[in-house]
């Protein structure tokens, strides 16, 4: 693997973020564009996720190092389902145009949202034995109870200590 200095490194990460935004502006767009119910919550595009997912592959394996998301999801072997989350909530973070597609879904981007979008029906993304929650790489943005039903519906975001590493604000990695 070639070294990158870190400042490279920092502005890598970002770009990978924004690019992985561009995408989830796409996708979110398309799936919104065929809400299928009365809530308007997006509708599965298998075409359009298919599409995002090979944006988001090109963007990592055009870079000579590995960004942040593509280390975290390599050493903790995250499933794609949890890369698309985590993505999503680091995407709403550094893209308002994201941000306000979301929002004028469901009000912010939440994990019902994400699942919707990524894997209708599926809740292994975000088990609790899953690295996204057992790491508390993203969490709830608002305090309450832990049912499932009111977890799903909350904010879901990238805890700021973990926000530096894609916002250009933390150095490479650690050797």
């Amino acid at each position: 693997m070639t070294e990158m200095p870190p400042s490279t490194w920092a502005d890598r990460n970002a770009r990978h973020v924004q690019a992985a935004a561009a995408a989830l502006r796409t996708l979110v767009e398309r799936s919104l564009g065929q809400a299928n119910d009365q809530n308007g919550k997006p509708a599965s595009d298998p075409a359009a996720l298919d599409a995002y997912r090979r944006a988001v592959d090109a963007s990592e394996e055009s870079a000579p190092v590995p960004s942040a998301v593509g280390l975290l999801c390599r050493n903790l072997r995250f499933s794609e389902i949890e890369r698309d989350v985590l993505l999503l909530c680091a995407a709403v973070e550094v893209d308002p145009q994201l941000a306000s597609q979301c929002a004028a879904a469901e009000g912010r981007p939440t994990l019902a949202f994400a699942l919707n979008l990524f894997a209708p029906g599926s809740w292994t993304a975000v088990s609790p034995s899953g690295p996204l929650i057992r790491y508390r790489i993203v969490t709830p943005a608002a305090s309450g109870d832990s049912c499932r039903a009111d977890r799903a519906n909350r904010e879901w975001s990238v805890p700021k200590s973990r926000r530096r590493t894609w916002n250009g604000q933390r150095s490479g990695p650690r050797h």
